[in-house]
């Protein structure tokens, strides 16, 4: 699948696992809220499968934001531990695509490169 179809297919897998979460949390949705939420994990695993043999990293960076994202969205309140977690993971995901921005960018690249010159 080309770039454009798994980016989409990232988009549409973490749509259906929130919209699974919010009907397994809502009184009268739970089972089409486990529909939703196992065809979420379905397609968000066939997706893992062909984004890993992609050469995109920002491609790649993009699933697993997306999906940590979704994890720290579902992560009730009280999971004090686990949002913490999620919080550090998706924080350390901004940190990858702004260094991917920086070594895509010759000029920043380059400025990065001077900064850290030993003397």
């Amino acid at each position: 699948m080309e770039k454009t179809g798994l980016t989409i297919g990232i988009i549409e897998a973490v749509s259906k696992i929130a919209d699974g979460r919010i009907g397994l949390r809502t009184k009268g949705e739970t089972e089409e809220g486990r529909e939703n939420f196992a065809k979420g994990l379905e397609l968000g695993n066939k997706i893992f499968a062909e984004v890993k043999n992609c050469s995109d990293p920002e491609l790649m960076l993009f699933a697993e934001y997306s999906f940590m994202n979704q994890e720290l969205e579902g992560a009730r309140v009280e999971e004090k531990i686990g949002r913490a977690s999620y919080q550090s993971a998706v924080h350390d995901f901004d940190d990858a695509f702004l260094s991917l921005k920086s070594v895509k960018d010759a000029v920043m690249y380059q400025g990065a490169e001077n900064t850290h010159q030993e003397c």
